[in-house]
């Protein structure tokens, strides 16, 4: 009994809070947050799964389609590009046109 208390008081941080969750259970919290399908890759990082997941509910979702949420997801990926503007997206590209 001793050993399931002290799983079931750690629950929390070893299962739902996204910046203490054990690695493996990352890609379970990432389903739970609404990421499934195209939405998530589980060969991503550690650092961008927390990132993503720990945004996902309070910022992604609800901004989802927005060039807010495009240039924050270059940011969390270290994708080079720059949204010039409404409906123009250039990424994969120096500014001299050279393949990054």
């Amino acid at each position: 009994l001793i050993e399931v208390k002290a799983r079931l008081e750690s629950f929390y941080t070893d299962y739902l809070d996204p910046m203490t969750a054990k690695p493996d259970n990352l890609d379970w919290l990432a389903q739970v947050t609404g990421f499934t399908g195209e939405y998530w890759e589980t060969s991503w990082s550690e650092s961008i799964k927390r990132t993503l997941i720990k945004d996902s509910l309070s910022f992604i979702w609800q901004s989802k389609g927005t060039r807010v949420l495009l240039e924050y997801l270059l940011q969390v990926f270290a994708i080079n590009g720059k949204i010039y503007q409404l409906g123009q997206f250039l990424a994969g590209r120096s500014r001299t046109g050279d393949a990054l």
